[in-house]
Parts: C-alpha cells; structure tokens; sequence
C-alpha cells in the first residue's frame, strides 16, 4: 500500500519552516474534518458498548426477551448486524483518521517543495499534491462509510428492540 519514496533531502533555499499564514486555514479545517471523525468513532464505540450492556443484562436470564431471541432466527440475524456495523463503523472511522493525516503531510511536503520556486521540483510537487488528493479522498470515502454504518447499527439495533417488544405477550 505504500511506497518508498526516496527523502526529500535538505530544503536549500529556505528554512524548511512554513509560514503560519500559508497553513493556517487549512489546518484548521483539517481539525474539524478529524474532529467529525472522532465523534464518529465515540458514537459507534458507544453503540457497540450500549448493545453489550443491554444484551448481557437484558437477556442474561429466561426472560420473554430471551424467549423471543431464541425462538427467531430472522431477530437472531437483526441482533448479530447490529454489532457488526458498529465495528465497521470504528474500523472505517480510524481508516478516516490515518488517511486524513497522511494526506495533511503531503499537503505539507507540497507547501514546502512550492515554497523552494525550483523549475526541477514542479514533477515532485505534482507527486506529492496527487498523493494528498487521493488521500484526502479515502479519508472522505471512510467518513461516509463509518456514517452509514453507523446509521445502519442503529438502525438495526433499534428494529431489534421493535421486534423484542412487538413479540411480547
């Protein structure tokens, strides 16, 4: 998944520091992108917590909760997706924060190589924007994924609550 890039080698020509103006709004950005990320991951690892508490103290002893689950696969089916979705929602929220923060290094790497205004680096700097862009994009495509992921385990797991309850006496 990664190559191996050769260095970037000593910045001649300036200092290797990046103005604060040239990144400011940018990082800032970054953050709320990250932070949108990070509460994505709390709800899920939330979900997934709330549907371990519910189902160890809600259905650990014969109650008709227990009666319903057991005497219906189709709810056994709900009940198993719902966890599921729950860990695919932090798996690709975690996806979303490594590529999102690849991606800012690249963006970086990129501000730095412009900042050189060196005729021989324009195929680098075309390189390492391309590399930002696509990690940029797979950092977006995981966000959307852990979102609807984690809609789905809810969903799921509020339709399994539905049927537990609909199926009482």
């Amino acid at each position: 998944m990664s190559q191996n890039r050769p260095p970037l080698g000593p910045l001649t020509g300036t200092s290797g520091e990046i103005p604060e103006d040239r990144y400011r709004h940018d990082l800032a950005l970054h953050d709320r992108f990250q932070d949108f990320g990070a509460e994505l991951l709390r709800i899920a690892s939330l979900g997934l917590a709330a549907f371990g508490f519910v189902l160890v103290t809600k259905t650990s002893d014969h109650t008709v909760a227990t009666e319903v689950v057991r005497v219906s696969p189709g709810l056994k089916c709900l009940i198993a997706l719902s966890p599921i979705c729950f860990g695919l929602a932090i798996a690709f929220a975690l996806r979303h924060r490594f590529f999102a923060s690849d991606g800012m290094f690249h963006h970086f790497r990129a501000i730095k190589l412009i900042d050189l205004k060196d005729e021989a680096q324009i195929e680098r700097i075309q390189q390492e924007e391309a590399t930002r862009n696509m990690k940029f994009k797979r950092a977006e495509r995981s966000l959307h994924f852990s979102a609807g992921l984690l809609c789905l385990g809810a969903a799921f797991l509020a339709a399994s609550f539905v049927w537990i309850v609909i199926s009482m006496p």
